[in-house]
């Protein structure tokens, strides 16, 4: 049951990325800003509640959000061990 929603949780994800980034007409994607690709591997990652209630920067956010991350996902590996 798990798997099955992390999967459609991915295809959601991919289709978001598909249709803003990709066109049939060039056999590249459109380009990516730094604030959209924050945004979204913060959504997928963390969850689209997740947020910084500290008064910093966007750079000292990003801290943040690598720490959490990590944090997240390495807790996840252990309980896999």
């Amino acid at each position: 049951m798990i798997r099955i929603r992390r999967i459609r949780r991915q295809r959601r994800y991919l289709d978001v990325i598909s249709k803003k980034y990709y066109d049939s007409s060039n056999i590249f994607p459109k380009p990516m800003t730094d604030k959209e690709f924050r945004r979204l591997m913060t959504n997928y990652f963390l969850g689209e509640n997740w947020y910084q209630p500290n008064p910093v920067s966007p750079a000292q956010c990003n801290v943040y959000i690598a720490t959490e991350i990590i944090t997240k996902y390495l807790s996840m590996e252990k309980k896999d061990e």
